[in-house]
């Protein structure tokens, strides 16, 4: 791994590049961010090879806050999981996973999966494969104000907004969330809000 900082405003950098090997990301501490978060600076991991296993919590998998946050994964059936902002989550910022081929599993529960917040932009694009992609709705962790069964997933090609009109008249625009899936036999489940939505 290599951290380092550059340029003007000295923005921190780190890098992670796995040549091969059936790796086992895990985080041991879920509200910290991992794996191409990218938090006020820029995260980038590449892994080239091998059935790969990545298990995070908050913040990534791809994730940009007030950064930029990128997670490219060449070859091999992986699993990604995580609870929320992962996947390709841009909060006011950048956020990417790309995983170029195999049968891949994507589990979370919220705001991934292809999200885009208030100035942000968030892309899952999977090159080919049989995929699996799951915003998790057995089990109720964010109840949707819609209906309480359900969670408010915001996944899958997501973009959203903060609605204030009510509160305070102070809204913002949402961003722009893409699940882009090349070719494959895929299966996609979410519960309230997802699968190519803006609100």
């Amino acid at each position: 791994m290599l951290h380092g900082r550059w340029g003007v405003g000295r923005t921190p950098v780190s890098i992670l590049i796995d040549l091969q090997g059936d790796d086992r990301y895990a985080a041991a501490d879920t509200l910290s961010p991992a794996f191409g978060a990218g938090v006020l600076g820029v995260g980038l991991l590449v892994d080239l090879s091998g059935r790969d296993s990545y298990r995070g919590g908050h913040l990534c998998m791809g994730a940009g806050f007030c950064g930029a946050g990128i997670l490219i994964d060449e070859a091999g059936a992986d699993r990604y999981e995580g609870i929320t902002g992962s996947q390709g989550g841009g909060f006011f910022g950048v956020g990417i996973l790309s995983d170029l081929e195999g049968g891949d599993l994507y589990r979370a529960f919220q705001q991934s999966q292809g999200y885009g917040y208030v100035r942000g932009a968030g892309f899952l694009v999977d090159g080919s494969g049989d995929d699996i992609y799951e915003a998790d709705d057995q089990r109720t962790r964010y109840p949707s104000s819609q209906t309480k069964e359900h969670n408010a997933s915001l996944c899958q090609g997501f973009g959203f907004g903060k609605r204030s009109d009510y509160v305070d008249g102070h809204s913002l625009a949402g961003g722009i969330g893409v699940l882009a899936d090349g070719e494959g036999n895929d299966l996609y489940r979410c519960g309230v809000f997802g699968q190519g939505c803006g609100y």
